[in-house]
């Protein structure tokens, strides 16, 4: 298979890290693009770690799901694959702010990114890739409870090309969010803020008022559209 170029084993639960070896091992000429294992839950770092130094193609990388991933993959990952456009580590909880901060800094060509309750990250990795990663355009922030709000205005003002965005369940983020999505906010189409605790009914039924994008929003288990 030496001109494989995309892979998806997503929940092939039984598959380990010698499986991801098997395939990174002929990735020889360094042809694979696009690699996507979510829920591979009997994997570790080790497969990543080898995905990272091996294919260094690679333009998407979704592997959301895996609470063994550790920083120091990821770092190798952000200095050897530099073409990333399309990042999902959803739910790898080990991760902290200083591997995503690398990533941002290595990977100026990123597009799309989840880091879907990834709750040990705090507001600092989500500035850094407001700053360095000018092409986002989808960004999934569910459940980054750590997230305050100062990082979203950095993530709104600087990242011009950002039309998808959810931060549901992020509980600390409050009025000054609804502000800068409404004053910075325009190329908006598609806003998640489902179980925001601190955003008030009122502030919200405000900033319905003030802005033209698809929001769905729980406040107190009732639902606004």
């Amino acid at each position: 298979c030496l001109e494989l170029e995309r892979v998806n084993i997503d929940e092939c639960t039984d598959l380990t890290d010698a499986a991801i070896a098997f395939f990174c091992n002929f990735d020889l000429t360094n042809r694979m693009k696009e690699v996507t294992y979510k829920g591979l839950i009997r994997t570790t770092e080790e497969s990543l770690g080898q995905m990272a130094s091996s294919s260094t193609s690679l333009t998407k990388l979704f592997v959301a799901g895996n609470s063994q991933y550790r920083d120091v993959q990821i770092v190798t990952l952000a200095q050897r694959c530099h073409k990333l456009a399309h990042l999902d580590l959803g739910w790898c909880n080990g991760l902290t702010d200083y591997g995503i901060s690398m990533v941002a800094q290595n990977c100026a060509e990123l597009q799309t990114l989840s880091l879907a309750n990834c709750e040990n990250l705090t507001g600092k990795c989500v500035m850094d890739i407001a700053i360095h990663c000018p092409r986002l355009s989808h960004v999934d922030l569910t459940g980054c409870i750590r997230v305050k709000d100062e990082a979203i205005l950095e993530l709104i003002r600087s990242a011009l090309q950002l039309s998808w965005l959810s931060i549901s369940n992020c509980e600390l983020l409050g009025k000054q969010t609804l502000g800068a999505i409404t004053d910075w906010g325009e190329g908006l189409t598609h806003l998640e803020m489902l179980g925001c605790s601190s955003m008030s009914k009122k502030d919200i039924f405000r900033f319905r008022e003030k802005v033209c994008v698809c929001v769905c929003v729980y406040v107190c288990s009732s639902l606004y559209t």
